[in-house]
């Protein structure tokens, strides 16, 4: 068994389905047909023409828009799993004010095994201190020391993962795995 490991564990698309959502509500609305391989970059500034990029944004800030947010095909279980193997989890999310009660309620509907205590909101991530961290933002991973894990995603990947020791997976499930197998490693190397 691993020894007790701090795992800090992003939200938004990698425990959740928010891009995909928001781009079938922006496409439907707008008359466009954009698609996650269009967003190359994770400032969508920097992917679309700033109107549609501001009103994107807006689209963030929708109730309906996180009604209709769902999770990822294997995170309700891999969060029970860290939590049941005796880790110390930490969903943290960089998230605007205007939407942090209906992420809130999100949680609460499809993590309510989840402790409150457990969730930060903040735009600064790298001030928690843990052992490894899901995310989908390269800025966030390459801000600290962690184990860095990074969820697959068209925005990140435009960097050596080798260079900064990154562990790129599909999914949390994957995720956790990675982890577990890098612990393994870094355990026989200390022998």
């Amino acid at each position: 068994m691993t020894d007790r490991l701090c795992i800090l564990v992003d939200l938004d698309d990698v425990c959740n389905n928010l891009m995909e959502t928001t781009l079938e509500f922006f496409n439907r609305e707008n008359g466009t047909s954009y698609t996650l391989n269009d967003f190359t970059d994770y400032g969508i500034h920097n992917c679309l023409s700033e109107e549609d990029a501001n009103k994107m944004h807006k689209l963030f800030l929708r109730k309906d828009l996180w009604e209709a947010v769902r999770p990822t095909r294997d995170a309700q279980m891999t969060l029970k799993q860290m939590i049941n193997d005796g880790h110390e989890v930490y969903l943290c999310t960089a998230t605007h004010f205007a939407n942090a009660t209906w992420k809130g309620e999100w949680l609460a509907k499809y993590f309510p095994f989840f402790p409150w205590e457990n969730v930060f909101i903040g735009a600064h991530k790298e001030k928690i201190l843990g052992d490894y961290q899901v995310d989908d933002c390269l800025d966030h991973l390459k801000r600290r020391p962690y184990g860095r894990v990074v969820r697959d995603r068209p925005w990140n990947r435009n960097v050596h993962d080798e260079a900064y020791g990154i562990i790129r997976v599909n999914s949390l499930g994957e995720a956790y795995t990675a982890i577990l197998k890098d612990e393994e490693g870094r355990k026989q190397g200390d022998e």
